[in-house]
């Protein structure tokens, strides 16, 4: 639009026609919020949400410090409370990351989800400093264990904090390496790799469709405020963001600034990652770091209750 404006052709009104058609769409992918919007309050507490990737256990990142500096950053980031996906138990060097998190990260409790004994690996973990009288799991076989409650005492009121990881695509090596290689396949490995990929999508799109109308009548029925946090594994203009979304509010929306990619990747650079919140909490200065230590980047923003 700016484009056809500075050529003075009438041109730029069917792109303004388009903005303005999909402006609610465009919320979700960039904001314009004012100062106003992040003033924060004195009395806040800051959350953090990070698919941390099972701490670069197979050195996907270039470097052998990954996880250093995953616990540098998270011990930098002063959060009062972290959801954690993709959570890894032991290091290969045999570390016990839950007892390295409790020394970066200082006095606070862990409510840890299931613990598989071979890989070593609790796919959710939310920590906090503040205290908890609560927890357990959305019981629901679709869901399984990819979503856990922690019911906190904040001052004289309780908050569930709901840390969730949706259905992942199950994109494996392969896949990946087909994409980062298109110019170099032939056209019958271009339908192979392309109906592989759509086939996974398709069906993960099916099981995360489920896993939010589950997730959506679970905070419907909450006694307590909610914060939600985690991977959906979906960009803001899905069904599943919209469905969840529909009695929450979205921190970037609320206090983000510019565009917000979580997931970054060749090809692939989506908000994937959400803190939202129920209507009754404020939320300010929402962020996302632009750090190369996981697939994801963190994401956080200070709230307190109205």
């Amino acid at each position: 639009m700016i484009f056809w404006v500075i050529f003075r052709k009438r041109r730029f009104l069917l792109s303004l026609i388009c903005i303005a058609l999909g402006y609610n769409h465009l919320s979700g992918l960039f904001r314009f919020n004012t100062t106003s919007h992040n003033t924060e309050s004195k009395e806040s507490y800051k959350i953090l949400s990070f698919n941390v990737r099972l701490f670069d256990k197979y050195n996907w990142i270039e470097g052998k410090d990954t996880k250093h500096r995953i616990l540098r950053f998270l011990k930098n980031s002063e959060a009062d409370i972290i959801c954690f996906q993709e959570f890894l138990s032991y290091s290969i060097d045999k570390t016990t990351i839950a007892d390295t998190l409790d020394y970066f990260l200082g006095e606070g409790e862990f409510h840890f989800s299931n613990y598989n004994e071979i890989s070593k690996k609790q796919s959710l973990v939310t920590f906090t400093k503040l205290p908890i009288v609560h927890k357990g799991f959305i019981n629901d076989p679709i869901l399984g264990k990819s979503a856990i409650f922690t019911d906190i005492v904040i001052k004289t009121d309780t908050i569930r904090i709901i840390n969730i990881h949706l259905a992942s695509n199950h994109l494996g090596y392969a896949d990946y390496t087909y994409i980062d290689n298109l110019e170099n396949q032939s056209n019958k490995e271009h339908i192979r790799g392309i109906s592989t990929i759509i086939s996974k999508i398709k069906q993960a799109y099916i099981t995360r469709e489920k896993q939010a109308n589950i997730l959506h009548d679970f905070i419907s029925i909450s006694p307590y405020r909610v914060i939600l946090c985690g991977d959906f594994n979906e960009p803001p203009l899905s069904y599943v963001h919209k469905l969840v979304s529909s009695n929450m509010l979205d921190a970037f929306k609320v206090s983000g600034v510019g565009m917000s990619n979580t997931y970054v990747r060749r090809f692939f650079q989506f908000r994937i990652d959400y803190i939202m919140v129920s209507p009754s909490i404020n939320t300010y200065n929402y962020k996302d770091y632009r750090l190369k230590i996981s697939d994801h980047y963190p994401v956080s923003c200070r709230f307190n209750l109205k």
